[in-house]
């Protein structure tokens, strides 16, 4: 959830925040002056009307660019001979370390990035499907089948409440045979009859078509 990624920016923030204050006065590193030349370039930005989606490709375009000005000094400091993906995201990831504790905007773009969107997984896919009810049956959920122009059956299952459940609430029996649109989504459910875990169809609500 985008309020438990945000939480653990300002996290790091807090580590980051008590890191800076031990920190010894030195010459800058490869990763802290690449760390520094993408702060200047985020200081230059004004994302205040820039969605998630263009705050990252802004993030990853200052990356690739200071990759390919500082790379051969990037690689020395972190003892890598050759540049690979691996390495690559070893690298980034160490200036990412660097960015928290030496630019505040950083920390502004981050919580940008990570807002206005959830993760995919938390986002249902609601499909649709066209048939007459077959039959209705409780063996262990409630199940509505319904058979396509095709004469294919399809089983559905009412786990919660969807729009139209109150039509089968009592004398179900009575919707045999009508046409219907349903509406659902499949999720993952342990079956104890077939001992497993198998997609099912959740119902989301049911249309009688005329």
């Amino acid at each position: 959830m985008m309020r438990t990624k945000t939480y653990r920016i300002f996290l790091l923030l807090m580590v980051a925040a008590c890191t800076a204050a031990t920190a010894q006065t030195k010459p800058p590193t490869a990763l802290e002056k690449a760390a520094d030349e993408i702060c200047e370039s985020m200081n230059a930005v004004d994302i205040t009307n820039k969605t998630a989606e263009d705050v990252t490709k802004l993030f990853q375009d200052m990356m690739v660019k200071t990759f390919a000005n500082d790379m051969d000094a990037l690689m020395a400091e972190m003892g890598f001979t050759t540049m690979d993906g691996e390495n690559g995201r070893k690298i980034g990831e160490e200036i990412g370390r660097k960015l928290l504790l030496r630019c505040p905007k950083f920390v502004e773009l981050s919580v940008k990035m990570a807002k206005d969107k959830e993760p995919a997984n938390d986002e249902e896919s609601v499909s649709t499907s066209d048939g007459t009810i077959a039959r209705i049956s409780s063996p262990e959920f409630n199940e509505i089948v319904v058979k396509d122009a095709a004469g294919r059956e399809t089983t559905f299952y009412w786990l919660r409440y969807f729009k139209g459940s109150e039509n089968f609430e009592s004398a179900t029996t009575n919707n045999i045979g009508k046409k219907v649109k349903v509406s659902f989504t499949e999720m993952e459910c342990y079956l104890p009859k077939a001992h497993g875990y198998y997609k099912i169809k959740v119902l989301k609500a049911i249309d009688f078509l005329k």
